[in-house]
């Protein structure tokens, strides 16, 4: 093992296995559990993954492969006997480390004034699979959004053709096209709103959730949703809508009469919001809300395939795809939602997988 700290690989003929210190050179941990003794130290050290380190030794391509990553080790370590089994040999002679297999022969390490045989071998810190592996997991954090919606938010992009979202092709449907007549939108943020409801969805959710409920902002188009028990829950949520949001004037909704009739018409003419129906059996009309639900659960559908997660889980899934659609470039309004909404970009950091362990 290594008495003091060194970031060049030490030709080890004690070391069981290769190991490294630095996180950054690996391709891609896997996690591993396990732990290394450290015979300078007499520490037992842990060992917190695995994977491939890829660099170059004089121009030549080197792939060390099962190194395990130990962060705590002093420096890093190639195990001649890791080289041995993939059928190399090791020649120690005249102070140089050469390796051999058939007719190829290549310098690999030299010997210092400690008696350690270091190597030039120069870890690729930016590997091909390492960007690919970012783009991947972007690309899966935002809900599989394109290439484009990447792009545009500085996010990692794939320069080839992907395939990234063929298995969620069976998650589309086909739109119905809409009416897209000119119409000014609201100057500030939660003045008039559009909103629909959607449901009974079979099966409900584990708490027994059948409906959600969408509010669009005219705006900026934040999209709230507010998962329901029952239709007429709606009540309830527009109170504190409107308490939350006191420049709110109109609400744009459908011809459903748990909008323009009862308690919650009473309630909003009482708040001074007007509540603004389309006509009867005319959704292009409530547009705005109607293109947000189906948008919502179209994402939702492909989040629970991926996750493999049960259909119970729609109302986890389709907040989830209101909370991602805030957080992507809207051709609307040109700008990102939550950032129109509340006038400071979203952290995209704390943005996990869909169903992934916290």
């Amino acid at each position: 093992m290594i008495s003091e700290p060194v970031d060049n690989f030490i030709l080890d003929s004690g070391a069981s296995t290769h190991m490294c210190n630095k996180g950054e050179w690996f391709e891609e941990i896997k996690p591993f559990s396990g732990t290394v003794a450290c015979a300078s130290k007499n520490d037992i050290l842990k060992v917190e993954g695995i994977d491939t380190v890829t660099g170059t030794l004089n121009g030549r391509k080197i792939i060390l492969t099962d190194v395990l990553y130990v962060p705590e080790l002093n420096g890093q370590l190639i195990s001649v006997k890791n080289i041995q089994k993939a059928g190399y040999s090791v020649i120690f002679k005249n102070d140089v480390a050469v390796i051999k297999k058939s007719s190829e022969k290549f310098e690999f390490a030299r010997l210092n004034e400690k008696g350690q045989y270091v190597s030039q071998f120069e870890p690729t810190k930016a590997s091909i699979y390492s960007v690919n592996h970012s783009v991947e997991l972007w690309h899966r954090r935002m809900g599989h959004s394109s290439n484009k919606v990447l792009k545009e938010m500085g996010l990692p992009v794939s320069e080839s053709p992907s395939s990234f979202s063929e298995e969620f092709v069976i998650a589309k449907q086909s739109n119905t096209p809409m009416s897209k007549g000119p119409r000014s939108r609201e100057h500030l943020p939660m003045r008039m709103v559009h909103t629909d409801i959607c449901g009974p969805i079979d099966p409900p959710t584990r708490e027994g959730k059948k409906y959600f409920l969408t509010i669009v902002d005219d705006f900026s188009r934040f999209c709230e949703v507010h998962l329901l028990k029952h239709k007429s829950d709606i009540l309830e949520v527009f109170k504190l809508f409107i308490k939350q949001n006191p420049d709110l004037y109109k609400i744009r909704c459908d011809n459903a009469k748990e909008y323009v009739s009862g308690e919650l018409d009473r309630y909003c003419k009482k708040s001074g919001v007007v509540i603004d129906p389309a006509p009867p059996y005319s959704p292009p009309l409530n547009g705005v809300a109607e293109r947000a639900n189906r948008y919502l659960l179209e994402k939702a559908r492909a989040l629970i395939y991926e996750a493999k997660l049960p259909k119970s889980y729609w109302g986890y899934a389709v907040q989830t795809a209101a909370y991602l659609k805030n957080r992507i470039p809207n051709q609307t309004v040109g700008n990102l939602p939550f950032e129109l909404k509340y006038g400071k970009p979203p952290d995209l950091n704390i943005i996990k997988i869909f169903g992934c362990d916290a």
